[in-house]
């Protein structure tokens, strides 16, 4: 499948309805918070992602978001990777089993060194918002309700496995080259420097079979190279994600940047879901939990060749 760059709009929920409540249930049957753009980088990658059950998927940056445990729930193994310390945690170790790979010294980092956000909301702050708040047609044209979407697990036959890998993206020394499916990653590649973008996009080819999807979102702008601050984020625009990324003469939708922005900046969901755990900090995408988007969410899709 060719190369991609896709910008991504709320176009996408009104799309694939039934992949934005799968998100949203999720969301709040774990009590995990969504970034401000996640609810769409998250349902294209599970519109993009069509795996057999049992197959493995690397979460490259995963820290404790949600792609994980939405592909776990598919019938994946899940290989989590991030370079912060991570422990299994007690609220999920009923619906999921833990393995544990890598260890060693700590991993430095300045994106560590901002500290580490509360990401897990209470149950009642990630229930009230999403769920109660889409729109009723779409909950009508799916024939869900709103207890059902929350309170109904996808069925399963034992609990899933996720094994959570403590490694820097560029070392991932204990997996055997093409050894997994797929690789992902939820807006987490772009808190590197453009320049060290090159050599971690390597490793994630190596691990990944021939063949394998890598599908990596990020975040963009209309300046290449330009970093946020607030999130520590270093924004690309179509050339930079091209080059950095190594993509191959790709598809593109970044002639649509400023009407997909203008219609961002009027949102008629994203506002309405902003998770309250915006409400006490700066160092983040949504600055304050004032709605104001400083680049567009972008999504790539890139073939290991």
């Amino acid at each position: 499948m060719r190369d991609s760059i896709e910008l991504l709009s709320e176009s996408l929920i009104d799309q694939h309805p039934d992949l934005a409540l799968e998100v949203l249930a999720a969301s709040s049957r774990l009590g995990l918070a969504l970034g401000w753009h996640y609810v769409l980088d998250l349902i294209w990658l599970l519109r993009e992602l069509d795996l057999p059950r049992g197959a493995t998927v690397l979460d490259a940056g995963a820290g404790w978001g949600l792609a994980q445990f939405l592909f776990a729930d598919r019938g994946l193994r899940v290989i989590s990777v991030d370079m912060s310390v991570r422990q299994a945690r007690a609220e999920f170790q009923h619906l999921y089993n833990f393995e544990s790979m890598g260890g060693g010294a700590p991993i430095q980092h300045r994106y560590l060194e901002r500290g580490t956000p509360n990401l897990k909301a209470s149950f009642d702050l990630a229930l009230a918002t999403p769920l109660g708040e889409l729109p009723r047609k779409l909950l009508t044209r799916l024939g869900w309700s709103r207890a059902a979407a929350v309170s109904t697990p996808p069925p399963r036959a034992g609990n899933p496995t996720i094994t959570l890998y403590h490694a820097a993206l560029e070392s991932l020394s204990e997996l055997a080259s093409g050894s997994v499916d797929a690789v992902i990653s939820v807006s987490a590649l772009e808190h590197n420097a453009p320049a060290s973008i090159a050599p971690i996009v390597a490793e994630l080819e190596r691990v990944a079979r021939p063949g394998a999807p890598l599908l990596l979102t990020l975040s963009a702008s209309q300046t290449n190279g330009e970093f946020h601050a607030a999130s520590h984020s270093y924004l690309l625009n179509e050339a930079g994600l091209t080059n950095h990324y190594g993509l191959r003469e790709p598809l593109s939708n970044f002639n649509e940047f400023e009407a997909i922005a203008a219609a961002l900046r009027a949102p008629r969901y994203l506002d309405r879901w902003l998770s309250h755990t915006y409400d006490d900090r700066t160092d983040n995408g949504m600055p304050g939990r004032i709605w104001a988007p400083a680049y567009l969410p972008v999504a790539l899709r890139k073939t290991r060749r």
